[in-house]
């Protein structure tokens, strides 16, 4: 700089001042890579003016309107072809969002997850975020909602959009469309109505219909609605593809691509998703966060990467070195270079169930339901028509169907966790199940279940759940009344069927009176045991205590299973998590709170399996799991020795595991066998 000819007849000392100032600049921008070389020609002209008019002994200075040249003539020698290369302003600060340099991302007691790298969002570009289980994804997009990344634009409007919420909206008493409003009143938003749900796919016919009766599919479309009222500068998706079939699927990505007043920092482990949206793509390497204009695609061709490493990354088992030890920031900073896989693949085994008195063969049933009905109520229409089917230890079963079918809800039938409706004809339907069976259910929102020990180990948890050797979980929600409906028609059957007019306190022990099956009860207020009665089956169901018959049958074929006697000791529940991939650390030594939702889910798949179920009941199991421990999953459920129902969005992974759907079309349930070769192996 100071070579120039225009700048040769000032004084030495002003000289050299405006060398320093104009290799501070240009270095500075190299270092924090802005390449746009005609901002960083405005900057140094500007600066250039500055000390040239704070100088009092400047000789001969050049003329104002030769400043621009004097510095593009600097700032192109600094550059070189990275000048004109960015020269199209796409780096322009005005197209910023958000810059926060220097980030250090930690959490709970010193966990690092991301250190000195730069968080950048630019206006009107899709950020599709990658990395492993655990590596602070989601961490980072609640600290960018909650405006806890310091350096952040404080009037930055982010909306936060995830499944936390549709668990309670389970309990709400309102329509679609009066949730929608209440919702955008909450924030700040009085423009909201029918239109707004019309947007993301509602009909006329279902913004009537209860929050409480929607499928997750569907609350999630109506959190969706409701966030992006708030016109938000940012829009943060968590997994946002969970719980959503394929054309719900196709649906979002329709709907990402037509928002175009705001950014969108999307989390997922779903490749084809994220190819079809993204216009950038974020990973997670050596913690810090990693830039690649374009798609999927495009992020893996870059990177060389041949499918198997591209399944292999995004469930954390290859690692992209950005540079080596010692090396500077400037050298060899841009080259990534693909590394050894960091940690063996994720496996999943599942216990053996062992045999089940009764039960001779694979093919007896265990499990049916017979011309079973469901709806929400006398006014609304059946969700389900009078459906039949039978499973047996060799089942393996998806239930298929469009979002909002039903499908969850006859789950919820089989596993005996809601009433079958009186059918049309007034009979009822039955949902049968041996009584030695035992069954283990991973509802939708299982997730919830670890809510109150968030801030206990794995091993707490376990312990807790189990310490009586029977599922003390499952227990509380068979037993509790679904509803205040539920616990009002308890108390009126009592009175007609109890002892003097008094509730079932507890099944206490079970019986045969000649081929029948009879119960011990304990009745409420009656506590001296001699006032115990004998009470047939059917006498207990008349009283809609068909669950409570269940809980009682569980905690016999627990204790028949010797569970009672499994050592909750630490060696033992080690044991048992390290099978699901949590070692000992994390078991005993991590807080529940701090795990991933993948790493969550294995904790609720070990959980499930303490008990050693003959048949077990899951519904999209899948969610938040990145494509290696999809496929772990699939070959355990493959290799599983006893029965399997299964709700599952994924068409491929139906078919690896299952030979025969369920599939529900307008309250109907067709039966339909699978012409794929897939059969139970023991």
């Amino acid at each position: 700089m100071t070579s120039n000819s225009h700048l040769s007849k000032l004084v030495p000392c002003v000289r050299d001042h405006l060398g320093a100032i104009g290799a501070s600049i240009v270095v500075e921008g190299l270092k924090n890579k802005h390449f746009n070389g005609r901002k960083q020609v405005a900057t140094l002209a500007e600066d250039m003016t500055t000390a040239l008019t704070l100088c009092k002994e400047v000789g001969e200075a050049p003329k104002p309107e030769n400043f621009p040249g004097i510095c593009e003539a600097v700032v192109r020698a600094a550059m070189g072809e990275a000048f004109d290369a960015h020269a199209d302003g796409e780096d322009d600060d005005d197209e910023m969002l958000l810059r926060v340099e220097n980030l250090l991302l930690m959490y709970g007691a010193g966990h690092l997850l991301l250190k000195d790298t730069t968080l950048e969002m630019r206006k009107n570009c899709r950020y599709g975020v990658v990395g492993h289980n655990g590596a602070g994804k989601t961490t980072l997009m609640k600290e960018i909602a909650a405006h806890r990344i310091v350096g952040m634009p404080p009037d930055l409007k982010c909306v936060h959009v995830d499944d936390s919420k549709l668990g309670e909206m389970s309990k709400s008493y309102l329509t679609a469309l009066e949730y929608c409003i209440k919702m955008a009143k909450d924030i700040g938003v009085n423009n909201a109505g029918r239109d707004t749900l019309l947007k993301v796919g509602f009909d006329e016919g279902r913004l009537n219909d209860p929050v409480s009766e929607l499928s997750t599919g569907w609350r999630m479309r109506l959190t969706l609605a409701v966030s992006m009222l708030k016109h938000a500068d940012l829009v943060l998706l968590d997994e946002p593809t969970n719980h959503l079939d394929e054309e719900s699927v196709h649906w979002l990505s329709d709907y990402i691509l037509s928002i175009t007043s705001s950014s969108v920092m999307v989390i997922s482990h779903e490749p084809k998703f994220l190819n079809k949206i993204c216009t950038h793509v974020v990973a997670y390497v050596d913690k810090k966060l990693e830039y690649t204009e374009g798609n999927f695609d495009t992020f893996a061709m870059k990177k060389g990467l041949s499918r198997e490493q591209i399944d292999a990354m995004l469930s954390g088992n290859l690692s992209f070195d950005t540079k080596k030890e010692g090396e500077d920031e400037e050298e060899g900073g841009d080259v990534a270079k693909v590394s050894a896989p960091v940690a063996g693949p994720p496996k999943l085994t599942f216990p053996i169930p062992g045999s089940m008195e009764g039960v001779k063969t694979g093919s007896k049933s265990v499990l049916e339901i017979k011309h079973v009905s469901f709806r929400f109520s006398k006014d609304k229409d059946y969700l389900l028509k009078d459906c039949s089917g039978k499973l047996s230890l060799s089942s393996r079963v998806a239930i298929c169907g469009r979002n909002g079918c039903g499908k969850s809800t006859l789950m919820t039938l089989l596993c005996s966790e809601l009433h079958p409706s009186e059918n049309k004809d007034g009979s009822h339907g039955e949902v049968w199940r041996h009584h030695n069976l035992r069954l283990a259910y991973m509802k939708q929102d299982h997730l919830k279940a670890l809510g109150p020990f968030f801030d206990t180990s794995p091993f707490v948890y376990i312990t807790e759940r189990f310490k009586d050797g029977y599922d003390g979980d499952l227990q509380k929600r068979l037993i509790e009344p679904e509803d205040e409906e539920d616990a009002l028609r308890r108390k009126e059957l009592a009175k007609q069927h109890g002892k003097y007019g008094n509730e079932v306190a507890e099944l206490v022990s079970r019986t045969k009176v000649g081929n029948h099956l009879a119960y011990e009860v304990r009745w409420e207020g009656l506590d001296d045991p001699k006032q115990n009665t004998v009470e047939p089956i059917s006498k207990l169901k008349a009283m809609g205590l068909d669950k409570v018959i269940i809980a009682c049958d569980e905690r016999i074929a627990a204790k028949a299973a010797g569970l009672d006697q499994r050592p909750l000791t630490r060696r033992e529940i080690v044991r048992h998590c390290e099978a699901f991939g949590i070692d000992e650390e994390m078991c005993c030594n991590r807080q529940i709170r701090g795990f991933s939702a993948g790493q969550k889910v294995r904790l609720s798949l070990a959980a499930m399996f303490w008990t050693k179920p003959h048949f077990i009941a899951v519904d999209e199991p899948t969610n938040y799991l990145d494509v290696e421990t999809v496929d772990a999953l699939g070959k355990a459920l493959t290799t599983f020795r006893g029965g399997i129902i299964m709700i599952e969005p994924k068409t491929d992974f139906v078919e690896r595991i299952c030979n025969e759907k369920w599939l529900l079309e307008d309250g109907v349930m067709k039966v339909e066998k699978l012409n794929n070769g897939v059969k139970r192996q023991a």
